[in-house]
């Protein structure tokens, strides 16, 4: 079974955010194991942008694991609609069962990390908080997976 797992900058501290990504990894479960990681956010306000970013960075890099897929969710990358995301998924778990989504912080995520990781994705020219972020791509996930296994949901 596929391994999702999302990284992600910051704690969820919203209640109605995490009532919807518990909603979204429930549907999930019988598609994948799915789980959110949160890494420290960086102190912006002792730090210059530059370092938060960098220690943000480092955090994600410490999460990350060796042999899986990494995606990473920034708004320079290319955007797809969800039949195009399926099809990537789908492929994934061809190659391999394990595969970690990568949302950034306030700043986004540092050029080195890009540079490190080449897959990018854009979920939207628009910025969204990195919270809801999280429950759109656990949603776009849940319809992915729907779509490889020929379910209405999509429709």
């Amino acid at each position: 079974m596929l391994q999702i797992e999302i990284i992600t900058v910051g704690k969820i501290k919203s209640n109605w955010i995490q009532e919807g990504i518990d909603h979204y990894i429930k549907l999930l479960s019988k598609h994948a194991t799915v789980k959110v990681t949160a890494v420290k956010e960086a102190d912006s306000a002792s730090m210059a942008v530059e370092q938060v970013l960098a220690a943000e960075a480092e955090r994600i890099r410490k999460a990350i694991q060796p042999r899986t897929y990494v995606l990473l969710l920034d708004v320079e990358g290319k955007q797809s609609d969800s039949e195009h995301f399926s099809r990537l998924i789908s492929h994934v778990k061809q190659s391999s069962s394990q595969i970690q989504l990568i949302v950034g912080g306030a700043f986004g995520l540092s050029k080195e990390l890009k540079q490190e990781y080449p897959q990018h994705m854009s979920m939207s020219a628009m910025t969204f908080p990195h919270e809801l972020t999280v429950v759109i791509l656990l949603e776009q996930l849940y319809r992915a997976c729907s779509i490889e296994a020929g379910s209405k949901y999509h429709k």
